[in-house]
């Protein structure tokens, strides 16, 4: 599926509906695919979509939501998904998640909100910070 959303995301997304029972690998692909191919309004749709289906999202799942997030510019939603990572789903925030809030604050002119996060030292820094 994954080789499928790189070539095609209209194939892929037929492909992913023809799945009975996704799976956390087939929601996070097809999340995260429509998220980096500028998408994200369905990408959050679907992430909803999984959520209602009882599939517990991963930290590569989080990582296509907020980067939707980011591409919406929608900062109390990814605020609140990144919040509930590890409060309901048990997943430990890493860089790549909060590179993707500085990112969402980046996006939406909260620049001084993107250098507090940076400075906070919640997390290492890297090339992507």
């Amino acid at each position: 599926m994954q080789d499928v959303v790189t070539c095609n995301l209209e194939y892929a997304r037929r492909a992913f509906e023809l799945i009975a029972e996704p799976d956390i690998v087939d929601w996070t692909t097809i999340i995260t695919g429509c998220s980096y191919h500028v998408q994200a309004l369905e990408a959050l749709k679907l992430s909803g979509k999984m959520l209602s289906c009882h599939v517990k999202p991963n930290s590569i799942t989080f990582v296509g939501i907020l980067n939707a997030c980011s591409h919406t510019r929608m900062v109390y939603l990814a605020r609140e998904y990144l919040g509930s990572m590890s409060k309901v789903y048990g997943v430990k925030a890493t860089s790549d998640h909060y590179n993707c809030m500085v990112d969402v604050y980046c996006r939406a002119s909260h620049l001084e909100k993107a250098y507090e996060l940076i400075k906070s030292g919640s997390f290492q820094l890297d090339a992507m910070s």
